[in-house]
């Protein structure tokens, strides 16, 4: 999606940026960028992959959401292509997957209605060398742009997640304007989560 990127390039944050800018800056209505899910900043045509499929119905409650979301990426962490499993609020579970850099936009926009407060998982392929270890920027945007509840991103290293409890964010009582100069790709997703009220951690595996 366009609009306002915390770290175009892997630049470092400007230490000036005041919080009120960062959060003007960003464009929640922009038309989202070609790529849906994807490893990292990357500039190369559309992805191929398999469409969104339809693979099983579960009950949407905590406990049944948890163990089919940890089912899955047990199974997909180191696949050598990206993949993603959405749970969506009816208790549907769809499968659809792309390349190494990611999964193609136009099958999440076949999949709008269905995302909207869906719990959606995804892997970083080993091979995908944009990885930073965290989200990418449109990994981020696509949440936002489509309102899924929660979104996992999981690799060999590291589960990282965003939600909507912007209290459940590991910046939440740390000084944002000290990590401003880190080169650290994950503190520059971390203060973006908190300026857009989301929440986010990582954790190793």
């Amino acid at each position: 999606m366009s609009g306002s990127r915390i770290s175009e390039g892997r630049k470092k944050i400007p230490a000036e940026t005041s919080y009120r800018e960062w959060r003007n800056g960003v464009d929640k209505t922009a038309p989202p960028r070609q790529n849906g899910l994807a490893a990292g900043k990357i500039n190369v045509a559309m992805t191929t992959g398999s469409p969104p499929k339809l693979i099983e119905r579960i009950e949407f409650k905590p406990a049944e959401i948890e163990k089919t979301l940890e089912r899955y990426e047990a199974q997909i962490v180191t696949s050598p292509v990206e993949h993603a499993i959405i749970i969506t609020r009816s208790g549907e579970v769809y499968h659809m997957n792309g390349d190494v850099h990611g999964i193609p936009l136009n099958y999440f926009e076949q999949m709008r209605r269905e995302l909207e407060g869906a719990h959606v998982t995804h892997n970083h392929p080993p091979g995908a060398k944009e990885n930073d270890h965290t989200f990418s920027d449109d990994d981020f945007d696509n949440f936002i742009y489509f309102k899924m509840a929660r979104l996992h991103g999981i690799e060999e290293k590291f589960l990282y997640e965003l939600n909507r409890n912007a209290l459940d964010n590991e910046l939440v009582g740390r000084d944002w304007g000290a990590l401003a100069e880190s080169d650290d790709y994950h503190y520059a997703i971390m203060l973006k989560a908190l300026i857009e009220g989301l929440g986010y951690w990582r954790r190793g595996r």
